[in-house]
């Protein structure tokens, strides 16, 4: 609710992390996360993280210590109030079956990675009831392999559970963000 009043991208941003924080606390629901150190210092990125729940998007938010730009299905930009607080946090929306769309918002993300903003991909552009994970998009792939950036593995485990595909009631559980090592890359 607050987030439209921040003046800035960095104070918006600032605003959701504590606030994703102070919901997951206020829930009960414990967050740990390990290999923070893994991202890049002084590197744009790309994330690519497994996606197993409504609650990825904003668990993310909680523990990354900066700003990223998601990477979300076009269809999000449908619903005018997802739209609106999606656009302050300079999301960047891909078509997802329209191919000569995807391939144009592929090239456009792709420069935006360029320009030096971190980008958050859930290649797998959606989720299931189903453990295990489902078969990736190249998006993410793509803009690394054009821009030059690392690509950082994350896994996320444990918001399937809490809040399964298809059902708004969370179950008690615990998340576990990991971050992995990426390749360092000679240029």
């Amino acid at each position: 609710i607050g987030t439209p009043l921040m003046p800035s991208s960095s104070w918006r941003w600032a605003f959701v992390r504590r606030t994703a924080r102070l919901l997951a606390r206020a829930a009960f629901i414990p967050v740990s996360v390990s290999g923070i150190e893994n991202l890049p210092v002084n590197q744009p990125y790309i994330i690519a993280a497994n996606h197993q729940s409504y609650l990825d998007s904003f668990i993310m938010a909680a523990v990354l210590p900066s700003e990223v730009s998601f990477v979300a299905k076009a269809e999000l930009a449908e619903n005018p109030l997802i739209n609106f607080y999606l656009k302050l946090l300079k999301t960047e929306y891909v078509e997802r079956f329209d191919r000569e769309k995807g391939i144009d918002d592929a090239r456009r993300i792709s420069r935006v990675a360029r320009e030096g903003r971190p980008l958050l991909f859930f290649p797998e552009g959606t989720f299931t009831r189903a453990a295990g994970l489902m078969p990736f998009h190249m998006g993410a792939f793509v803009a690394a392999a054009e821009s030059g950036r690392p690509v950082v593995p994350v896994a996320i485990r444990g918001t399937r559970y809490i809040l399964r595909s298809g059902s708004w009631f969370p179950q008690r559980g615990a998340i576990i963000i990991t971050i992995g090592k990426y390749p360092h890359m000679e240029l």
